[in-house]
């Protein structure tokens, strides 16, 4: 509660930093995750994706929100969640991947989130298998 009220407190001074949204949507998050209170999953996905808004170009505020949803998805049975309501976070946590990716392509833990829920989604064929042949090759010793 100190936290959420810290940072509450920092937006209300200036709302237009990432950092405290993505901080407050971090706590929401994982009240969520310890509780599957719905309104602690709503105030994370907003504060998440006013961090995005703000700050389009950090790949890390999707990851986030990606796993939020799959959070959603894996809900305890107390949640109340039907199956299809479980697929439908993971159907939408892969455009937030996929968007994670074009900004960080060579990053293995956005790729492997995509392809876990391309699998979980029943969407083998989905899955890439991602060539890093096409990258600069480093020549030579590394330290001078």
């Amino acid at each position: 509660a100190v936290a959420i009220e810290g940072l509450q407190d920092a937006i209300a001074l200036d709302s237009g930093k990432a950092l405290y949204h993505h901080g407050l949507g971090s706590v929401y998050a994982r009240a969520f995750n310890a509780t599957g209170q719905k309104q602690a999953f709503q105030n994370a996905s907003a504060e998440f994706k006013e961090a995005i808004g703000l700050n389009p170009l950090d790949n890390r505020l999707l990851g986030l929100l990606g796993q939020l949803y799959v959070s959603a998805a894996q809900a305890p049975p107390s949640a109340g969640l039907t199956a299809e309501e479980r697929r439908g976070w993971l159907r939408a946590a892969v455009p937030v991947y996929e968007q994670a990716i074009q900004l960080a392509p060579f990053s293995a833990m956005y790729r492997y989130e995509q392809a876990r829920l391309y699998w979980l989604l029943g969407k083998r064929n989905r899955i890439v298998r991602t060539e890093f042949s096409s990258c600069p090759r480093l020549v030579g010793p590394l330290v001078a």
